[in-house]
């Protein structure tokens, strides 16, 4: 759905029929991102050399509900721990059949665990079979303790306190019919000196 701007303006004594309803209430309901999906349990992934979701249950996007021009958005954050260097950490970002992008790091041995942030969009261009997506995902360094309170640092002298980075990627999955929507993590070593720990994931979708 598409917002209508400028928003109705109700008058006195006005009949409120379910057209109106639909169009000036749900419909702009709709159009904002809202609440999808969400998981507020902790899930960790770990000791395995297996794909792994970040959700117990990866959220199915309901065919037509992006329309041609909606977005949606995963919305994620936990702590890691990567205390084995001879493995590599993957991570995916997937819709449908289609993996739109991802990316393989093997960071150095700590035993400190880290913290990190993920957000996620994938938005339809003029087309329900049309996407691209970008993917945010930031960590603290490992070990690194904050100057003033906390873990972490903000990165604004240009040393890299903060790892992280954007992936960019296009899909032409069909959205009119049911996709799964997932991010993934994978592990080249099965051990449990690794782990990527979820504390929580939502997802939000507005209509377009």
């Amino acid at each position: 759905m598409s917002w209508t701007s400028p928003p109705r303006t109700f008058v006195t004594n006005e009949v409120l029929t379910s057209p109106i309803f639909n169009t000036h209430l749900r419909d702009q309901l709709l159009a904002l991102g809202h609440p999808y999906a969400a998981e507020l349990s902790q899930l960790d992934r770990t000791n395995s050399v297996a794909e792994q979701s970040i959700f117990a249950t990866p959220p199915t996007l309901t065919g037509g509900d992006l329309g041609a021009n909606g977005w949606a958005l995963i919305r994620a954050a936990g702590d890691g721990l990567h205390n084995n260097a001879a493995t590599s950490i993957t991570w995916r970002l997937k819709l449908g059949a289609t993996t739109i992008c991802g990316d393989a790091v093997t960071p150095a041995a700590n035993a400190t665990r880290f913290a990190w942030q993920l957000e996620c969009l994938i938005h339809n261009i003029a087309s329900q079979a049309v996407q691209r997506a970008r993917v945010l995902l930031i960590t603290t360094r490992l070990g690194e303790t904050a100057s003033v309170a906390g873990t972490g640092a903000l990165a604004l002298d240009g040393t890299a306190v903060v790892n992280g980075g954007l992936l960019i990627g296009n899909a032409v999955e069909d959205t009119s019919s049911n996709k799964v929507l997932d991010f993934t993590v994978q592990y080249a070593v099965a051990t449990t000196l690794v782990s990527w720990r979820r504390e929580w994931v939502d997802v939000l979708l507005a209509q377009g």
